[in-house]
């Protein structure tokens, strides 16, 4: 057999010999192990996970003869874990592109450079095992593979995320058998499966046998849904039974059950269906009403346990238990109706990533994914881009999810060609699409968290995303279809805005949609779909920026019922440079090409699951409890519930008051409850005698879960709300430092010379140069604190939303833009430095200075005026003013400077404690926060401008001593930001280990920032976030001193 064309080129082979696609679950030969749930306790049950011998080749063709046989010598093969991914083993290499394709578009031919590796695996039967029924499934192998027992061909299979299961009854032999896999890392339908991810091959997810009766269940549909009034369940149970061996079944019996419930049925098979009894498979359908029953939903995932038996006479053949939920998903009036109310989709994107392993996850790693969702707000998954491995649906439906469960199905890398809705509409490739869509229902129908089924992602609309439509709504009508490729395809052909609703799919669906674009389709009332974005807030780097005021647009507009965050983790494989320093690798780091570099790492926590700002944002958007002042005093507040189905009555409230960081006050609120979606007013007192005249207060609002949950702790953060004190008769002052210089020695020298003006005080000594304006040293008993001087600066590291502006979404690359404007080679010229005043107890020093870019007829003249007093503290005032033909926007307006590296020790008043932008600052708390040097860098993955502090009244740096550098702004507010990374080392860098420390400090005060946006992936930062050069001026003071 040539089997590069025979099979891996042929349209018309989808499978050999594959079994038709059922539910997932296992059977179990009594009740008491049927209660446990576990496959390892199951009939029959035989897991193949392990070493398997491997020989790899990248070539079809290149194997031994006879490979498959049992007597064929494998000895000197290697050993490969199974499941994994062969990259990931140290064959082939990984290979990252998320649009393009890695071969030439030119079905239905694939690369005759086509990697493959055999498996080969030994295994036992005894004689009594011999009598059953076996089947070998395997839960994903990708891209395609070809099976032999016993060096018996048995069959083929390709689409890479789904399970295929085969008969290997007439193959297998008492004693030793042999299982041999050949998987190949392309074939025809590889065409269909171009999603944005890492090319990874082989067996990656369980293979296993399972052994059965010669009559068994071979399926069950449990499809739940509520009666009108929405208070009982209805069951529509569909079980079908084979019995290829025409058994006699006059004794046979199937019960069903339900715990907790009054369903308690036995029914003679015989008298269900007399005359198809012969038939080799027969279909039986049951329905039940529940009363009172416990709803299913995200909030409260309310499971019953349902048991099929087969069993004839007092013999159980089997036990089939299957967890499912009571729950009701409609369309009414224009918006998504969960178990009778509206629901929103707080979502994210989920791939299976895994740095080490792949696409090989554990359950244990699933739960870890789902328990920090949970502590950030989530309540919705989207399955990106193909069905998931059978285990996390469980786990959806235990811990409470809304899942949309999407086909795996992309052809992306048609839109670079132009003939994006090409295959589509082929009808030689119509089978191949229905064969996604129906494997994955078939799969997975049985759980209650899927709400939608998806046909795909990004690969155009046509006809056969019809047909798969139309399948799935005859199959299963108690779920919604998502689509996204047809929503394009109306906006695309209408200047971008949706002008009809779509036809299969049924609910509008975009990515990374304006804010005023979305706003627009919300409010048109033609539309009778409700909107959902199953892509948005794309998490590249730093940022995304704006995700709040998104989520105000969600809440404003009852159409809008939410979106999914793209993505839930960087696809980051962890590796090792020259050095040994490990490190996440992205596109081209294997020497793969074509690729798409560090698109790849664009989620909202890293390979290891580290959380990044960016899902402290989400979750402070998404949040379920919001709060509003209703009065200047804030001691009364409008509450809202935002859950959909569950009060606070497993929730707590407490609230603080701190003064400068230190609490003076600390309550809880007993028996405050909230209904779901109502609003109530919750009052509070305020003891004016707690307060005291010059200082401010923060009161703050904690609200937590009272007791644990299945996936969650007591005392996990829920919600935050905070306010500044409003109190009558208090004069706040702004400044922690002390003015007095009646206690200062008079001691107070200044000299004016050729090179440089130098202050002396008592133990102080500060010099400026006179031929570049800089302060440049500021000395305390004999050591310098400043290893730079203080000077302008406009630039920044730029961000990936910075570098990388999608113009199919508005955005222009605006890093590009500054740099043609040259702010990154800003020239900085002395005009004047001269004394203006002085007297016994300060000085007045103003500098004259131009910032310009090479080659250009534009800058900015500064005006730097120092207030130097006797005791140390200096008063700095920057005043700039463009001329030119200026850049527009600019990255920064501010300073920077460089202190000596031993003053490691941060503390600030202001937003924290992590990292905050003037787009990116709802979930930062405004307090006293302290931090180590090293810890006020964000480690992204591709390094980029981090660690900035918005908001922020003062800073100080100590060194171990106790020396203190201290500043604070004179203008309310600044941002500031201190590394151990120039800005220079940050830009030069592509990955973490070309990050070198400095030998000191980098300090940067900023009177404002560009905002970070959504641009690499998204619309660029909101109007009012975006930074404009126009004149400016800002000021602040700094002292050293113990």
């Amino acid at each position: 057999m040539n089997e590069k064309n025979d099979t891996l080129e042929n349209l018309n082979i989808l499978e050999i010999n594959r079994e038709k696609p059922r539910s997932h679950f296992f059977s179990y030969k009594n009740m008491l192990e049927a209660k446990t749930f576990k496959r390892e306790k199951s009939k029959g049950f035989k897991l193949l996970n392990g070493n398997w011998k491997c020989f790899y080749s990248e070539y079809v063709d290149d194997f031994p003869d006879g490979f498959y046989n049992n007597d064929f010598d494998d000895t000197s093969w290697n050993n490969i874990k199974v499941p994994s991914n062969w990259q990931m083993e140290g064959y082939d290499k990984p290979w990252y592109t998320n649009v393009q394709y890695p071969f030439p578009v030119n079905p239905p031919f694939i690369p005759n450079e086509n990697p493959t590796m055999v498996y080969r695996k030994r295994f036992f039967f005894n004689k009594d095992e011999l009598e059953k029924e076996h089947f070998v499934k395997f839960e994903g192998v990708d891209s395609s593979f070809n099976l032999w027992i016993n060096g018996k061909y048995v069959g083929y299979s390709q689409g890479s995320r789904m399970t295929a299961e085969f008969n290997i009854t007439p193959y297998i032999v008492e004693g030793e058998n042999l299982i041999c896999v050949k998987v190949y890392k392309w074939n025809i339908y590889s065409y269909l499966e171009d999603q944005d991810m890492w090319w990874l091959s082989g067996i990656f997810r369980d293979v296993y046998i399972e052994s059965k009766e010669k009559t068994y269940i071979f399926d069950i549909f449990s499809k739940t849904s509520l009666d009108e009034r929405y208070e009982n369940g209805i069951l529509e149970l569909e079980i079908k039974i084979r019995n290829n061996y025409r058994s006699d079944l006059n004794n046979m019996n199937i019960d069903i059950s339900i715990e907790k419930t009054q369903v308690k049925e036995s029914y003679k098979i015989y008298d269900l269906n007399k005359e198809d009894i012969t038939k080799g498979e027969l279909t039986y359908k049951f329905n039940y009403n529940l009363e009172n029953i416990l709803k299913w939903s995200a909030e409260t995932p309310n499971l019953y346990e349902l048991y099929v038996t087969l069993r004839k006479n007092e013999e159980i053949f089997e036990i089939v238990p299957l967890k499912i939920g009571f729950r009701k998903v409609e369309i009414k009036e224009g918006v998504i109706l969960f178990n009778g109310k509206y629901i929103m989709l707080k979502g994210a994107n989920r791939h299976e990533s895994h740095p080490v392993y792949g696409r090989v996850i554990k359950e244990e790693d699933m739960i870890e994914d789902m328990k920090i969702m949970k502590e950030h707000n989530i309540n919705a998954i989207r399955t990106a881009h193909y069905p998931d491995n059978p285990i996390f649906y469980d786990l959806c439906d235990k811990y409470g999810f809304y899942v949309i469960d999407e086909a795996d199905l992309e052809t992306h890398g048609y839109d670079i060609i132009g003939k994006r809705n090409t295959l589509n509409n082929l009808d030689e490739w119509k089978e191949a699409f229905l064969d996604r869509a129906k494997r994955m229902v078939e799969r997975d129908k049985n759980h209650p968290s899927i709400i939608f089924w998806s046909l795909g992602n990004e690969a155009g609309y046509g006809k056969n995303h019809l047909e798969m439509a139309n399948w799935i709504k005859e199959r299963d009508e108690s779920r919604l279809i998502h689509y996204e490729g047809e929503e394009r395809e109306i906006f695309e052909r209408n200047n971008g805005i949706s002008n009809r609703d779509p036809e299969s799919s049924d609910v509008h669906s975009t990515m990374y949609t304006s804010i005023k674009d979305l706003e627009t389709m919300a409010q048109d009332k033609n539309l009778k779909k409700p909107h959902i974005m199953c892509e948005n807030l794309h998490g590249m780097g730093n940022g995304p920026g704006g995700i709040k005021e998104l989520w105000e647009l969600m809440y404003g507009e009852q159409r809008l019922q939410g979106g999914f965050i793209w993505e839930w983790c960087d696809h980051g494989i962890l590796k090792k440079a020259e050095n040994d320093e490990e490190y996440y690798a992205y596109g081209g780091d294997f020497g793969d090409f074509p690729n798409d570099g560090n698109f790849v790492i664009d989620g909202y926590v890293s390979p290891d699951r580290k959380i990044y700002p960016s899902l402290l944002e989400y979750k402070k958007a998404i949040e379920p409890i919001k709060m509003k002042s209703l009065n200047e005093q804030k001691t009364k507040y409008e509450v809202e519930n935002r859950y959909d189905f569950i009060d606070f009555s497993k929730i707590l409230l407490y609230y603080e008051i701190k003064k400068h960081g230190e609490k003076i006050l600390g309550r809880t609120v007993d028996d405050f409850n909230v209904k779901p979606g109502q609003k109530k007013e919750l009052n509070i007192d305020l003891d004016k005698n707690l307060f005291e005249k010059g200082n401010e207060y923060i009161l703050t609002f904690y609200w937590k879960l009272k007791e644990d949950t299945d996936i969650l702790k007591i005392g996990t953060e829920l919600a935050f709300h905070q306010e500044k004190l409003w109190i009558e008769d208090l004069n706040y002052s702004n400044s922690y430092f002390e003015e007095n210089l009646e206690n200062v020695p008079e001691y107070f020298e200044i000299k004016d010379g050729k090179e440089k003006i130098e202050i002396r005080m008592f133990n102080r000594e500060i010099y400026f140069n006179k031929f570049n304006g800089k302060l440049e040293k500021y000395i305390f008993d004999g050591e310098n604190i400043l290893e730079e001087g203080i000077e302008m600066n406009f630039w920044r590291a730029p961000t990936d939303n910075d570098m990388l502006g999608i113009p199919e979404y508005g955005a222009k690359k605006i890093a590009e833009y500054w740099k043609n404007k040259g702010i990154h080679l800003m020239k900085y010229s002395l005009r004047k430095i001269f004394i203006e005043e002085k007297n016994e107890n300060y000085l007045i020093l103003k500098v004259h200075k131009n910032a310009a870019p090479p080659s250009l007829d534009w800058g900015v003249d500064i005006t730097y005026i120092y207030k130097i007093y006797r005791n140390g503290v200096i008063d700095i005032v920057v005043e700039g003013m463009p001329y030119g033909e200026k850049s527009e926007t600019i990255p920064r307006i501010g300073i920077l400077t460089c202190v000596n590296k031993t003053f490691e020790n941060i503390e600030w008043y202001g937003l924290g404690p992590h990292e905050s932008y003037i787009d990116s600052c709802s979930s930062v708390k405004y307090d006293l926060w302290r931090e180590k040097a090293e810890q006020m860098h964000t480690r992204y993955i591709f390094p980029q401008e981090n660690g900035n502090r918005h908001n922020v009244k003062n800073f100080s740096m100590k060194n171990r001593n106790g020396l203190t550098i201290r500043f604070e702004t004179l203008d309310n507010k600044f941002d500031f930001g201190i590394s151990e990374y120039s800005i220079k080392t940050l830009e030069e860098a592509k990955h973490t280990y070309d990050l070198k420390k400095e030998n000191y400090l980098q300090v940067t005060i900023d009177k404002e920032q560009y905002g970070l946006g959504s641009a690499s992936c998204g619309e660029e930062p909101l109007e009012q976030y975006r930074l404009y050069l126009n004149k400016f001026k800002f000021s602040f003071k700094f002292k050293v001193g113990f």
